[in-house]
Protein backbone atom coordinates (compact mmCIF):
# COMPACT_ATOMS: atom_id res chain seq x y z
CA UNK A 1 0.00 0.00 0.00
CA UNK A 2 1.05 3.31 -1.10
CA UNK A 3 1.10 5.97 1.61
CA UNK A 4 0.50 8.97 0.95
CA UNK A 5 1.87 12.21 2.07
CA UNK A 6 -0.65 15.12 3.67
CA UNK A 7 -2.23 17.81 1.99
CA UNK A 8 -2.81 21.09 2.35
CA UNK A 9 -5.27 23.60 0.65
CA UNK A 10 -5.18 27.14 0.30
CA UNK A 11 -7.83 29.29 -1.04
CA UNK A 12 -7.28 32.68 -1.76
CA UNK A 13 -9.77 35.41 -2.47
CA UNK A 14 -8.85 38.55 -4.23
CA UNK A 15 -4.51 38.52 -3.78
CA UNK A 16 -3.08 41.28 -4.04
CA UNK A 17 -0.84 41.70 -7.48
CA UNK A 18 2.40 40.95 -5.30
CA UNK A 19 0.88 37.88 -3.38
CA UNK A 20 -0.80 36.89 -6.82
CA UNK A 21 2.90 36.91 -8.54
CA UNK A 22 4.52 35.78 -5.68
CA UNK A 23 2.08 32.17 -5.29
CA UNK A 24 2.38 32.01 -9.30
CA UNK A 25 6.37 31.96 -9.49
CA UNK A 26 6.95 29.71 -6.47
CA UNK A 27 3.81 27.35 -7.65
CA UNK A 28 5.84 27.35 -11.18
CA UNK A 29 9.02 26.67 -9.58
CA UNK A 30 7.78 24.14 -7.45
CA UNK A 31 6.45 22.48 -10.35
CA UNK A 32 9.76 21.64 -12.08
CA UNK A 33 10.91 20.44 -8.71
CA UNK A 34 8.05 18.48 -8.03
CA UNK A 35 7.52 19.64 -4.47
CA UNK A 36 5.40 22.56 -2.29
CA UNK A 37 6.25 23.58 0.91
CA UNK A 38 3.17 24.42 3.26
CA UNK A 39 5.60 26.59 5.02
CA UNK A 40 6.89 28.56 1.76
CA UNK A 41 3.17 29.23 0.70
CA UNK A 42 2.67 30.51 4.33
CA UNK A 43 4.92 32.65 4.44
CA UNK A 44 4.34 34.24 1.45
CA UNK A 45 0.44 34.72 2.68
CA UNK A 46 2.10 36.20 5.68
CA UNK A 47 4.54 38.12 4.49
CA UNK A 48 1.64 39.64 1.86
CA UNK A 49 -0.20 40.71 4.70
CA UNK A 50 2.17 42.24 7.39
CA UNK A 51 3.24 45.09 4.68
CA UNK A 52 0.46 47.51 5.30
CA UNK A 53 1.04 46.67 9.40
CA UNK A 54 3.06 49.73 9.98
CA UNK A 55 1.04 52.10 8.27
CA UNK A 56 -2.50 50.12 10.55
CA UNK A 57 -0.45 50.82 13.63
CA UNK A 58 0.23 54.52 12.70
CA UNK A 59 -2.97 54.80 11.59
CA UNK A 60 -4.27 53.61 15.35
CA UNK A 61 -1.63 55.72 17.69
CA UNK A 62 -2.47 58.99 15.83
CA UNK A 63 -6.21 57.92 16.30
CA UNK A 64 -5.48 56.98 20.03
CA UNK A 65 -4.14 60.54 20.27
CA UNK A 66 -6.82 62.58 18.97
CA UNK A 67 -9.02 61.08 21.76
CA UNK A 68 -6.57 61.35 24.42
CA UNK A 69 -5.64 65.22 23.69
CA UNK A 70 -9.36 65.53 23.68
CA UNK A 71 -10.19 63.79 26.79
CA UNK A 72 -7.92 65.91 28.74
CA UNK A 73 -10.14 69.07 27.96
Amino acid sequence: MKSKSPRSTFILIAPSEVADRQFGDYLSHSEVQETVSACNMHRIFVGDSLKNWMDYMSHLEEELRVKVSSAEI
